[in-house]
């Protein structure tokens, strides 16, 4: 399941044909099911920022996996990593939503996009 995350390997910034590969279906979804979106690559970064941040010290695939439990331990990394950015606690948690919310986009188009392969 979620074979499109497990071929990617955060740890390249750059020359990730997977991410890119990624990036590219993510961004044509969201175009689709969300068309008053405009900052369609933002939201792509927001989704992986799990991912691309190992010190939050959580598995993208495991959080995407664990449902409720996953997405409450993100949340709790995101809030943690934003108020050692400087935010306050409102601003962290607000941050945090949006991250979690974009997140929860990508699994929707994930789950989409496997249950469309079949």
């Amino acid at each position: 399941m979620y074979e499109l995350l497990k071929c990617i390997d955060f740890s390249k910034r750059r020359d990730n044909p997977a991410k890119d590969h990624l990036k590219k279906l993510f961004i044509e979804w969201l175009n689709r099911k969300y068309p008053n979106v405009n900052t369609v690559e933002t939201y792509f970064t927001d989704a992986i920022f799990i991912g691309n941040n190992p010190s939050l010290g959580l598995d993208i695939l495991e959080v995407i996996s664990d449902e409720d439990e996953g997405r409450t331990d993100y949340h709790r990394a995101l809030v943690k990593h934003f108020e050692s950015k400087g935010y306050d606690s409102v601003t962290a948690h607000a941050k945090a939503k949006v991250y979690l919310t974009r997140l929860d986009q990508l699994k929707e188009f994930l789950d989409e996009y496997e249950k469309n392969k079949k």
